[in-house]
Formats: C-alpha cells, sequence, structure tokens
C-alpha cells in the first residue's frame, strides 16, 4: 500500500457519496449508472487489495439512499439490498458461472422487466394494508402509508388464502402518460417541470396531502417478498403466481432454462421496451429456487442469486458550441458544454454538464469537437466521448486560476478532483448556496424557487442567508409575478423555517461533506449548534460515521469567519438550532455519557443497543478515548477491551448494562 492508493481510496469515496446525493436525494444525476458502477468497482478493487483500508462508512459497505431520511423510520423486516449491474452479455456469463460454481446443482432463472420507478416494502396483517415504507437506507424506511393508499391499482384487502403476516416488495412509478399530464399541469401554473416519471414519483411520494397524491395517479408492481409468515410458494414464478391471486399487479415473468434463454429475452425486449407506457431500464434476472437463493445469501449491498442487465442508454451526435464554467454551492467550477440542439429521449438537449476539469482532459473535449451525448439516468445529458476526425481542432481549454464571477483565484482540492472558488461572498456561490438552504431537505421555505432567488440578489435585497429573515412583504410584492398573497406566503414560509431542527440547518448551511443522514447523526449527538462548535475535532471523529475528513470539514466551518459569522447572525434573528425532541421520551440516566460497544452481544443487535444508548442520553462511540465513559463488553471482545483496560475506564457486561437500564 502506498499514499497513492490511500488517496484514490478517499478520492473515489468523495466521488460516489457527491454522485449517490444527486441520484437518490436531488433526483439529478450527473453521470451515467455505468460510469458509477465503474469507480465503484474500482473502489471495491482496491478496497480487497488493501483491507486495512476498508471503512463501514465506505460507500461499498452501504445500501445507496432512495430518500433523505426523516424522523420516524421504521425497520424493515429483512434489509432491502441492491441489486448488482450488468451491461454486457460477458458480465452475465461470468455471473452465471458463478451460481453454477456456488451451487453445483441444476437451476433455472427467472427474468422480467427492471421498472424506473421508486422501491416500496408493503406489509399486510390479516390481508389488509397496514403499511407501506420507503427503501430508506436499506434498513429502516420511511413511513408513506397514507400516500401508497391512494394508488388505484394497489388492493387494500387481499383474496384468500394468505399468510398472517406478509412483507411484499415493488416499485411505484408513473405511466408515460399520467407524467405529460402532471408536467402539462405544472407549466400552466408555472411550476418547475419534472425531470422524468421517476423524479415525478418520488416527488409525489414526498407530499404531504394525499388528496393531491391521489390525482398524480400512479401505479405500482409487486414482485419480491420481504420478511413474511410460511409462504405457499418454493420459487419466484410461484411467488408471481401468488401475488396475482391476491390482487396484485405484476410484471411479465419468463422461466428461462438457462443463461443464453435469459440473454434471448433481453435481446427481445431492448427493441420492444419502446413500446411500452411506463419507464424501464433494463431487466432482472433471478435464481429461481427460494431455496437455491437461500444457499448463495448475499454480500453486504446485495443478493447474490440476482443481477440486473442495464439497457444501453440512447445517444446522439451533436457539436460543441462553447464551454463555460458554473460556479456552485461551495464554490465547485463545473464546465458546461452548449451544444448545437439535439433531440434525445424525446427532449431537445442544449447544454452537457462537463463535471469537472479532469473529465475533459481525460476524453480530451473540445470546442468545436463533434460528440456523443447521452442522457444519465434519462435525465441529465453527458457526454460519451469525442467523435474521432482528420480535421484541424481547437486547442483544449485552460486550467481555470480566477473564478469567473468574483475573478478571485482557485484552488485546487486536495482530492485533486475538483477546482473551487475560496471567496465565501462570491455572488454565484451564494445564488447556489440560497438555493440549497431553501429546498425541500433543508430549511423547506416553500415558494422560494430560483427565479425569485435570482431577483432577491440581483435587486441587492439579500447578500447572506441572515438578510433573507429581513425581508418584507413591500420587497417582495416589487418582484415579477409577486402578488400580495403569494408575497404573504412566502414571508409566512420563510418565518415558518426558523423552527426547523438542528439537522436540516446543518444540511441547509452547504457545509462539505454535510448531508442529510450526517446532518441527522450530529442531532442524535449535540443538543444544540452550540455544543457542535464547542466540540474538538476528536470529539467529531469518535461519533459513529464520522470521519476524520468529514470531521476537520465540520470543524474548519465552525471556525472559520464566515462560519462564525453566519451562525451568530442567525442566532439573532431567531432560528432555533436545536436538536428536535425524541418522539419517545425515556428517564435520561446517560446523559452526557459516552459509550463503547465491542463484541458479540445476546439481547441487542448493534443498531438496537446503539438506539437504547442514545434514547436514555447517551452517546455511541465507534473508538475509544479517554472520553469515554463505559465499555460494553459483548462476547470475544478484542483490542477495545484491552486499550479500555489500559485507560482504567469501567467495563460493563451486557447484564449490567440490562440492570442498569431497569427505569422505575
Amino acid at each position: 500500500m502506498n499514499n497513492n492508493t490511500k488517496t484514490r481510496i478517499e478520492t473515489l469515496r468523495t466521488l460516489i457519496k457527491y454522485h449517490n446525493d444527486q441520484y437518490y436525494i436531488h433526483n439529478a444525476p450527473e453521470i451515467s449508472d455505468h460510469e458509477y458502477d465503474d469507480l465503484l468497482n474500482e473502489l471495491q478493487t482496491l478496497e480487497s487489495t488493501n483491507p486495512a483500508l476498508i471503512d463501514p462508512n465506505s460507500p461499498t459497505q452501504q445500501v445507496g439512499n432512495d430518500t433523505a431520511l426523516q424522523d420516524g423510520t421504521i425497520a424493515h423486516g429483512i434489509p432491502m439490498l441492491s441489486i448488482s449491474n450488468s451491461y454486457n452479455t460477458s458480465d452475465m456469463y461470468e455471473f452465471d458461472t458463478r451460481i453454477a460454481k456456488d451451487l453445483a446443482e441444476n437451476y433455472t432463472y427467472t427474468i422480467e422487466l427492471k421498472l424506473d420507478g421508486i422501491a416500496v416494502n408493503l406489509r399486510y396483517k390479516n390481508g389488509e394494508l397496514y403499511q407501506a415504507l420507503t427503501r430508506g437506507d436499506g434498513k429502516r424506511g420511511e413511513d408513506i402509508t397514507e400516500n401508497v393508499k391512494q394508488i388505484a391499482n394497489l388492493p387494500h384487502k387481499l383474496t384468500s388464502p394468505y399468510p398472517q403476516h406478509l412483507e411484499i416488495r415493488g416499485e411505484i412509478y408513473l405511466t408515460f402518460e399520467q407524467f405529460n399530464k402532471i408536467n402539462a399541469q405544472r407549466a400552466k401554473n408555472n411550476e418547475n417541470l419534472f425531470a422524468n416519471p421517476r423524479n415525478a414519483a418520488g416527488g409525489t411520494l414526498k407530499l404531504h396531502d394525499s388528496g393531491v397524491v391521489a390525482k398524480r395517479g400512479l401505479s405500482i408492481t409487486l414482485y419480491a417478498p420481504g420478511a413474511s409468515d410460511q409462504l405457499q410458494a418454493k420459487t419466484q414464478l410461484e411467488f408471481v403466481n401468488l401475488l396475482k391471486h391476491w390482487g396484485f399487479n405484476t410484471n411479465q415473468t419468463t422461466l428461462c432454462a438457462n443463461i443464453d434463454e435469459a440473454l434471448t429475452e433481453i435481446k427481445k425486449w431492448q427493441e420492444e421496451r419502446f413500446n411500452l407506457t411506463y419507464p424501464t431500464d433494463g431487466m432482472v434476472i433471478k435464481v429461481n429456487s427460494f431455496e437455491q437463493q437461500k444457499k448463495l445469501g448475499a454480500t453486504t449491498k446485495s443478493p447474490r442469486w440476482i443481477i440486473a442487465y442495464k439497457f444501453p442508454a440512447e445517444r446522439a451526435k451533436t457539436q460543441i458550441l462553447s464551454i463555460e464554467v458554473q460556479v456552485g454551492k461551495t464554490g465547485v467550477l463545473t464546465p458546461v458544454a452548449n451544444l448545437k440542439p439535439v433531440l434525445l429521449a424525446g427532449t431537445t438537449v442544449k447544454r452537457a454538464s462537463l463535471h469537472n476539469f479532469d473529465n475533459i482532459y481525460t476524453k480530451d473535449i473540445r470546442v468545436g469537437d463533434t460528440v456523443e451525448v447521452e442522457k444519465a439516468g434519462e435525465i441529465i445529458p453527458y457526454i460519451v466521448k469525442v467523435v474521432p476526425t482528420d480535421k484541424p481542432r481547437q486547442t483544449i481549454i485552460d486550467l481555470p486560476s480566477h473564478c469567473p464571477c468574483c475573478q478571485q483565484k482557485v484552488k485546487k482540492d486536495e482530492d485533486g478532483v475538483f477546482y473551487r472558488c475560496t471567496n465565501p461572498i462570491c455572488g454565484e456561490q451564494f445564488k447556489s448556496k440560497l438555493k440549497y438552504f431553501a429546498s425541500r431537505n433543508a430549511m423547506d421555505i416553500d415558494g422560494l424557487g430560483e427565479s425569485i432567488i435570482e431577483q432577491l440578489i440581483n435587486n441587492n435585497l439579500i447578500k447572506n442567508f441572515a438578510d433573507l429573515y429581513k425581508l418584507n412583504i413591500e420587497q417582495i410584492i416589487q418582484l415579477d409575478r409577486m402578488a400580495e398573497k403569494s408575497a404573504e406566503n412566502l414571508i409566512k414560509a420563510i418565518h415558518q423555517s426558523k423552527k426547523q431542527p438542528l439537522r436540516r440547518v446543518l444540511y441547509a448551511l452547504g457545509i462539505r461533506h454535510i448531508g442529510t443522514t450526517t446532518g441527522a447523526t450530529l442531532e442524535k449527538y449535540f443538543k444544540n449548534i452550540d455544543e457542535i462548535i464547542s466540540a474538538s475535532i476528536e470529539d467529531l471523529e469518535n461519533i459513529e460515521d464520522i470521519g476524520p475528513i468529514v470531521a476537520k470539514a465540520i470543524y474548519d466551518y465552525f471556525h472559520s469567519e464566515e462560519g462564525i459569522r453566519t451562525i451568530n447572525s442567525l442566532k439573532e434573528l431567531g432560528l432555533t438550532m436545536q436538536s428536535a425532541p425524541p418522539k419517545i421520551k425515556h428517564k435520561q440516566i446517560f446523559a452526557n455519557k459516552t459509550f463503547v460497544v465491542t463484541g458479540s452481544l445476546k439481547h441487542f443487535t448493534r443498531t438496537t443497543i446503539k438506539e437504547q444508548i442514545i434514547s436514555l442520553g447517551g452517546k455511541a462511540s465507534s473508538s475509544i478515548s479517554k472520553k469515554t465513559d463505559y465499555l460494553l463488553a459483548g462476547e470475544k471482545a478484542g483490542s477495545k477491551l484491552k486499550k479500555a483496560q489500559e485507560l482504567n475506564i469501567p467495563i460493563l457486561t451486557e447484564n449490567d448494562f440490562l440492570n442498569l437500564t431497569q427505569i422505575d
């Protein structure tokens, strides 16, 4: 192992986490599934050959999020894992070879279309629907029961016979017809259009008005069992027939005797998919037998008995007319290509992100080039490659030395990927920051869209976050398309956002590496923003799921001039910036006490023991330090037990802990 390997691993983790946020949270992927998987595969290879660098927080060890988790998440009966992707017949034959080797017995496959929608987990008791959960982080999801009950083709009561407890996985989606109707209405109302049916379905499920959800016309298809009582099915094909008997909509499922038959089916649908009334992006191949699925098992991220074949995205050729540079909320400079307009996947494409300057140099992209363009996730156009030519080409663009907006010097990040404007008061940077600040997962300021933000900044009405809370109705009415009622609603939404909990404020501030998950983690450990400001880098590193890079980013922000000024001004204007109170209050017997858990436990999983500690006021850390108050040691405790003994830290057995938690 050398420093270059370690740096590359850290760079890959940063890139993959960024692209996870873009896809799952913002519904705005910047790269294709194929490019994403290439990054992930490279990281997996480097980690497997350098096991000392494997981190439980690495994207290779986690399931991607379909949504930003909020309060009140609920555990799935069994995890909702990701599906490994393949893009060519060679991948499929490799999959089949591994299945044959691991099973060493006869097997068959089923194959079905892969819908491009939102994964959901349904629960039925005595044949009646009582709960619907999002995928969430794969282990826990959000309750979307009321919205799911508005789906017309979903039965609330099943046809008997059925298990007493039934958990089923499926996909919620919009047909192209419904998607077009929704966007037509949004255009009529001067609202932003949804990028594609998946984006629209995801946005619909987040709505708080089930009446509006009912009008959107969502559909659902069911395809897999979750944690259920004993099923009267031994194979995937038998289970699909059970689903039909219970009244569910299912995908066409074909039994294949071998991988060649599966590939024949893929070839057929690769052309026929364009005649479908709903979005699909590939096909799913499963080992048919449930018993054989159980034998094959799963990795941390994916079952070993299933694979998805991804259809190639549509491509078009066009010419790059110019390249400009945009400035993001954290100062990142992103090159964007202006293209000769071309029709691609149903829309006219005029621009494509080039992501970063390394991408330009790797692909040798130049103004005037003819290029192949496709849509990442059928949403965001990007340049696949340059079309070779014998004609003279223009020189490649220079690396940036100054910000195109404020003309201040730029600096390349330590990870060697992005160039960044370091001026905290850069105008373009602030536009992006304010849009992010007002977004749904941040301060959730309804009505503060891109057009309003542009006008507020261009009219010099706001120069920082604090100015937003000083606006009045008279100033808002002066803006284009702003009637008195709209202005009143916007001012009301701005002032309501003062009550947002700490995790949302942390996310809204746009601190590097702080997403919704990290914001929620910090909220569990700190009561208010002052406690975070007082925390040392070591304190932050000791928190589960926060590594050295994230800890330093948090510490640096809250000790920078910009961070101090921003927090103080928002405090003065009445933002609470405190942790949300727990929904279930327990006696805080472990208040301000830090626990480290090691070894195997009989009565708890690692997740439930941490939840118990936190619910009783304590903090659950992953590493021993002088600030650790207790080590909870289960069976086969290792190096952490030895270190705790060296530091004279009190050691509890599982029974000791249970006795302490017997609350009157």
